[in-house]
């Protein structure tokens, strides 16, 4: 899945409104945090930033 490049800190929160791709590959769901207060970082799906659709 293209992912934007930049990682973000998130909180897994399970049937949360973003999907969070984690750096091993697994999609989880959740919400995206202030740098240094959620359970790690993690990377937006592009789709979900993408200003050309």
């Amino acid at each position: 899945m293209p992912c934007d490049a930049q990682a973000m800190s998130y909180r897994v929160v399970p049937g949360g409104p973003e999907n969070i791709m984690k750096p091993d590959g697994e999609l989880v769901r959740g919400y995206w945090m202030e740098s240094g207060q959620g359970d790690g970082v993690g990377y937006r799906p592009h789709w979900a930033s993408c200003r050309k659709a």
